[in-house]
């Protein structure tokens, strides 16, 4: 027995389609958000990336001036090679520190922004539920 096959007319395909991709009343706000919402995730992660270029190069600049002194033709004390050293492993930790609250201020603030929003007073007990626990 051989299978019936219904085609789909192009036209009806389209309509279809075009029905997923309509903005109705109900939606339009939440792509908005949505939008809304991209939009200070991405300055959140600009704002993150600016600042840990930033280290980097002061790491790279660091690293040279390090270098320049402990090669420098004048200085043979071990006492101030190990003090350069020292002194950029502190500078490095620093920055690794930053890195490190600046990931976690941008992870906070995209957790927030994420978060629904809750309309005023949807988050504040009822009246009801204060009664049950006295």
């Amino acid at each position: 027995m051989a299978k019936v096959q219904t085609q789909t007319d192009i036209s009806e395909l389209a309509r279809q389609t075009q029905e997923l991709f309509k903005l109705n009343g109900a939606s339009a706000p939440q792509f908005e958000q949505f939008r809304e919402v991209q939009n200070a995730m991405l300055k959140e992660a600009e704002t993150f990336a600016h600042h840990w270029f930033e280290r980097r190069q002061e790491a790279t600049d660091a690293t040279i001036d390090a270098m320049r002194q402990v090669n420098s033709n004048d200085n043979t004390d071990p006492t101030a090679f190990t003090q350069a050293i020292t002194d950029w492993q502190s500078r490095s930790f620093e920055r690794l520190n930053a890195d490190l609250q600046d990931w976690m201020t941008l992870c906070t603030h995209c957790a927030q922004l994420a978060a629904p929003k809750q309309e005023a007073g949807a988050g504040a007990p009822s009246d009801a539920g204060q009664r049950k626990r006295a």
